[in-house]
């Protein structure tokens, strides 16, 4: 079960209120939906639930998270520069969780899914993680929370 309880977000710079005793729980098998115009809090809240301290420097936060076995993992809007110019490779080998894996565990995970095979298929040869301007970046993150590459 996760759940956060009497959450108070205020941003720092004009005061503005963000969130307002703010209470959710999620039980195991439960989906959420965060839906609003832009500006308006939903990735200072995605990020708070994911590690509060990403939110410390522009807002001011009072509340429970309590969090059960969930895995956690938050998806940038945008890959940090100091990411950018990893290969694939050094970006899923900075954890245990792949770097200590043998080439038949990861070749066995090509065949979960067409995202999975490319970017197995761009570590072995090197590939950067955003070739071209304007690539995503989701399938990194998503393949890292997925298979536990990173929380």
């Amino acid at each position: 079960m996760f759940q956060i309880k009497n959450l108070n977000i205020e941003h720092r710079r004009d005061l503005r209120v963000i969130l307002e005793n703010f209470n959710l729980v999620l039980n195991t098998g439960d989906k959420a939906v965060i839906v609003g115009e832009e500006g308006n809090g939903k990735s200072t809240l995605l990020k708070w639930i994911f590690d509060p301290a990403l939110v410390a420097d522009y807002a001011e936060c009072r509340g429970e998270r309590i969090l059960g076995a969930e895995r956690l993992a938050y998806l940038p809007q945008e890959l940090p520069d100091a990411l950018k110019e990893k290969s694939v490779y050094e970006f899923f080998s900075a954890t245990d969780a792949f770097r200590l894996q043998s080439e038949g565990a990861l070749g066995a995970r090509r065949t979960l899914s067409p995202v999975t095979g490319v970017l197995l298929r761009r570590a072995a040869h090197g590939h950067a993680l955003r070739r071209r301007e304007g690539e995503g970046t989701a399938a990194p993150y998503l393949f890292g929370a997925a298979y536990g590459t990173f929380a």
